[in-house]
């Protein structure tokens, strides 16, 4: 009778050993999805900031191109100008002498 209570104290403990295994293999599994969902949060995130500071800068060059196409007429205008200007001074200045 002793042996077949060794037995049963033994089954018992080997019970035990495997549902603490089988807990400890959940626990590991529950443990990586919650790293996985973390880590998939934070480059979410990260996505998200690049995608938005990405959104601003093409605005920007948007907004750049725009502002020179407009400036570029103006510019032209004001070096032209300033030649004639330089031509009817050079003209006055050189009429008088």
């Amino acid at each position: 009778m002793l042996e077949y209570e060794k037995y049963q104290e033994l089954q018992a403990k080997s019970q035990r050993m495997q549902e603490d295994y089988e807990r400890q293999l959940q626990e590991a599994d529950e443990g990586k999805e919650q790293a996985l969902e973390e880590l998939t949060e934070y480059y979410e995130n990260k996505l998200q900031e690049k995608s938005s500071q990405l959104e601003q800068v093409s605005y920007s060059v948007f907004f750049i191109q725009v502002l020179s196409s407009q400036l570029s007429p103006a510019v032209e205008w004001l070096c032209l100008a300033s030649a004639l200007l330089l031509q009817m001074l050079s003209h006055i200045l050189w009429s008088k002498y």
